[in-house]
């Protein structure tokens, strides 16, 4: 039902209770009328009644006296019309009166007026020998009217009881308008209540529905489940308003993807942003690194050579050894320095080749054979099968290696756990676990071998961990580090066109990853597992 026909509906039903309650008690008054009507003609018929009672004796001694006498007292119209009278007061003592009966009474109220003019002079002329008749005839009359005035008594207590009759009868039917004015009130008021009960589940109810559902999509991101059933009107809104979360929801998924796309480009080009930082930093950190090594190398050879020389002297004292002890260490930390500026300024010239990348692991391991053992180190390897050969430098790529493994092995206490895996995998897979940037997947491509390590030292701490790659940065306060292994081990992968991810693990320890382009149409095994 639409929402018009349902308020069509309403404005009839209310017409058509209004049309049966004025039928049903404009009935009731008309009946009620019409009885007071009849009411009042039969006391108008009584008051007739009484005004004939008042000459009924002297007209019906006359009446009966001359009809009964064989000589004509009257004229021949007073005598037929008395006759007349006779016959209509017989006529009215057999029945009943009727509605007509107010009529016949005026006639003979008439006549009553006419006959009383004429019974003066009637008297006159009746003569002496004939009141013998009249006295036979009074005395016969004597029964007569008595019973016609016992009728008309009889008639006029009846009709006294019909008056009182109606009297009750309006009374009566007063009381059964006022049954069928309450009824009537009651039904329109529960017809009130249901059409009420039917708007408010056909429509508020169903708004209702829609607006919490519509709240809870726009506010809480939840989808628009609105079940309506409802008019035709609400189920449209229901279908507009669903149209309209759908569109809406789409124009958000349109824009969140740009804004992730904005932010993803950002991301991309801070990103290169760094690195190209990185690039000048290295850049220029090699230009000077070159000049600094070839001035100081020579004065440190020539130092070198004067305290070996010196050390050579055997009435040297115990302090003055000391002091060349030092003064040994101190230069051979300046000239591994030096040697780092030298690594770190001839890494342009590479030489690749396409090499498995196994065995690298397996010997950049020996290399460091000694401190695992020195320190217990509980050593893991898992080298995945059937691995595509990558292009690398070895020795380059080896000294990355050994790089990180030394560092998570400073990391650890005694009885530390290191772990070193490699495995194929593809850009799509390591990009969702790695979390890598669209520079690092395009560097990349499609296929990748990846070398992880894990160790469960102290990690790195978040306010340094972007500085790590940094030259001359460095986190060993023993003066151990130059601070330039990280640099020079991001300048290598930077070099092979390889990605080096370093982060801290969920719990503790550090998770190193170097991620190398395969090519195409080499076959992949042993997938990364999450």
């Amino acid at each position: 039902m639409t929402t018009r026909a349902y308020i069509l509906y309403l404005f009839l039903t209310a017409i058509t209770g209004v049309i049966t309650f004025d039928l049903v008690v404009g009935n009731s008054y008309d009946v009620l009328t019409n009885k007071g009507n009849e009411a009042n003609q039969n006391r108008i018929v009584i008051e007739q009644i009484e005004h004939i009672q008042k000459h009924l004796p002297l007209i019906l001694i006359v009446a009966d006296l001359i009809i009964g006498s064989s000589e004509t007292y009257l004229q021949d119209d007073a005598l037929l019309e008395i006759t007349t009278l006779k016959g209509q007061l017989d006529h009215v003592g057999r029945y009943a009166l009727v509605q007509s009966s107010l009529s016949q009474l005026a006639v003979i109220d008439k006549q009553l007026d006419t006959i009383s003019s004429q019974l003066v002079d009637a008297g006159k002329i009746i003569k002496t020998e004939n009141k013998k008749n009249l006295t036979i005839l009074l005395s016969k009359f004597d029964y007569t009217s008595l019973a016609l005035i016992r009728t008309l008594n009889a008639f006029h207590e009846s009709l006294r009881i019909q008056a009182d009759h109606v009297d009750a009868q309006l009374v009566a039917d007063k009381e059964k308008k006022k049954i069928i004015i309450y009824t009537m009130m009651s039904l329109l008021l529960i017809l009130f209540f249901f059409f009420t009960h039917l708007a408010l589940k056909n429509i508020d109810t169903p708004i209702r529905l829609m607006t919490t559902a519509a709240n809870n999509a726009l506010l809480f991101g939840q989808p628009y489940t609105a079940e309506i059933n409802g008019s035709i009107e609400v189920n449209r809104l229901s279908q507009a308003m669903n149209s309209f979360i759908g569109k809406l929801e789409s124009a958000i998924a349109k824009k969140t993807l740009v804004i992730n796309k904005l932010k993803s480009t950002n991301q991309e080009l801070i990103d290169t942003q760094l690195q190209l930082i990185q690039v000048e930093k290295l850049e220029t950190t090699g230009t000077l690194a070159a000049g600094v090594a070839h001035e100081v190398k020579n004065p440190l050879a020539i130092i070198q050579f004067g305290i070996e020389y010196i050390a050579k002297d055997k009435h040297i004292n115990s302090d003055l050894a000391r002091v060349i002890d030092d003064i040994e260490d101190a230069v051979a930390r300046a000239d591994a320095v030096i040697k780092s500026l030298l690594d770190f300024t001839s890494m342009t010239q590479l030489k690749f080749d396409f090499t498995d990348i196994n065995p690298v692991v397996t010997e950049s391991i020996s290399l460091l054979k000694h401190e695992i053992l020195k320190k217990n180190i509980n050593l893991t390897l898992e080298l995945g099968d059937n691995l595509p050969q990558v292009e690398i430098d070895k020795n380059k790529i080896q000294q990355v290696l050994v790089n990180l493994t030394m560092n998570a092995i400073h990391a650890m206490d005694d009885n530390g756990v290191l772990s070193i895996k490699t495995y194929a995998t593809t850009c799509k897979e390591i990009s969702a676990i790695k979390n890598l940037s669209n520079t690092d997947q395009c560097l990349i491509g499609n296929n990748a071998v990846v070398i992880e390590t894990e160790d469960n030292g102290i990690g790195i701490s978040n306010e340094i961990i972007d500085k790590i790659f940094d030259p001359f940065f460095t986190m060993k306060w023993n003066g151990k580090g130059t601070g330039l292994g990280l640099t020079v081990v991001q300048n290598i992968v930077r070099l092979h066109k390889a990605v080096i991810k370093i982060k801290n693990r969920k719990h503790h320890g550090v998770n190193a990853v170097l991620i190398f382009r395969a090519p195409i149409n080499k076959q992949m095994n042993n997938r990364v597992q999450s």
